[in-house]
């Protein structure tokens, strides 16, 4: 008995060693967030209780106490998400060794970030003023983080024991795509969508026999009504193409929007006359693509195509899409668009569903909840990210 957990957490190790380079990028991502949001906000804390004659207390070392256990629960929380996600998208479910695996690397963090924390505490200005019941409540605090998420990787654990994942029936395996019925996007489909599609062993369905101004027919929306998730290519403007889009949007399923580089609404030099992604669609997330490209698309759509399935699994039930788990789910997909922004983004509740495939009531109300605990800040009737 007594060796039976170490053989388990090697064999983890092992396993998952694989994912490693990956997690590693996701967690460095948010690392440079927190130690950026650390530049930022303690040198701002000091100057405000500076400004109070009062950087010399008990109330300005709690206060910069509790900025660093903010830093700490976002890290330790992107550690558990991340490595879960990732096992999850490998492995098909949690299992005990997983789920030991992923508390093992939380509490390496949480070990790593109390001490940095302590470190932090001892120098100016704080160092003459935090004693012992400084490190009591950064002992406790991040033991609280630690106790936290293992707790919620333990309910995850014994949910998945209960409700184990059945096998999808054949439709909840199909991709349905969309896309001008025009030679020259041949490799398009064949060198980038259905490779990367059948990669996740998922199966693309894509309507060949039509012209390009065809009716739409029963066996199209009948099929796109039971796909797993859409990709639609919006080259070449077609109707029916946006058509499609709209019909899927409002069934509630998750599209993955391409496009032509040259469609891309705000490329600098872009005449007025020349082809773009029109209407509301050129707010969503596209992946622009270049020709003979295809590596680089396929890649590209492999990861998106994760991030679907990473998010049915995250949150399959309505009580998980507005409780705890669907508010994390939304605050990492804004994480994830705005990192790639150069200034702040504001996210718009239809465009939210359309990102994650869910409900837009369900959303709406999510959104909700996380402007209350002040993660968004609503504007414009939008959201943004709050600086935290």
């Amino acid at each position: 008995m007594g060796t039976s957990r170490p053989a388990a957490r090697c064999y983890s190790v092992r396993v998952y060693e694989d994912l490693e380079p990956v997690a590693d990028l996701r967690i460095g991502r948010e690392t440079d967030r927190i130690s950026k949001l650390y530049a930022e906000r303690v040198p701002r804390l000091a100057n405000e209780y500076a400004s109070r004659g009062t950087l010399q207390s008990g109330g300005f070392v709690a206060a910069k106490i509790d900025l660093y256990i903010e830093g700490a629960t976002s890290l330790c929380r992107e550690i558990a998400n991340a490595w879960r996600e990732l096992i999850l998208r490998k492995d098909g479910g949690l299992s005990r060794e997983s789920i030991d695996f992923i508390k093992d690397k939380v509490s390496q963090a949480a070990s790593a970030q109390e001490n940095s924390i302590q470190r932090a505490m001892k120098s100016p200005p704080t160092a003459r003023i935090a004693g012992p019941w400084a490190e009591q409540k950064i002992a406790t605090e991040v033991a609280s983080i630690q106790a936290a998420i293992n707790r919620d990787l333990e309910i995850e654990l014994r949910e998945s024991d209960l409700f184990p994942a059945k096998e999808a029936p054949a439709n909840g395996r199909e991709v349905f795509v969309i896309m001008a019925a025009r030679d020259e996007l041949n490799p398009l489909y064949s060198q980038a969508i259905e490779p990367a599609i059948r990669a996740h062993h998922l199966t693309p369905y894509l309507m060949v026999h039509r012209e390009p101004d065809s009716s739409i027919s029963d066996e199209i929306l009948s099929r796109i009504e039971s796909a797993r998730f859409l990709i639609a290519d919006l080259t070449f403007e077609r109707p029916n193409c946006y058509y499609e889009a709209g019909y899927a949007h409002a069934k509630n399923k998750k599209i993955i929007f391409t496009a032509r580089r040259d469609h891309d609404p705000r490329r600098l030099g872009r005449h007025s006359n020349e082809p773009k992604v029109h209407f509301d669609l050129d707010s969503h997330r596209l992946s622009f693509w270049d020709e003979g490209a295809w590596d680089e698309l396929r890649a590209e759509l492999g990861r998106r195509i994760g991030e679907v399935l990473v998010g049915s699994i995250g949150a399959a039930t309505r009580g998980d899409r507005v409780g705890e788990k669907g508010e994390m789910q939304v605050i990492d997909l804004m994480r994830t668009i705005q990192k790639d922004s150069p200034g702040p983004l504001t996210f718009f509740d239809h465009y939210v569903a359309q990102e994650l495939g869910w409900p837009i009531e369900e959303v709406r109300l999510t959104l909700k909840r996380l402007t209350e605990k002040e993660w968004l800040v609503p504007i414009a009737g939008g959201y943004m990210l709050k600086d935290r």
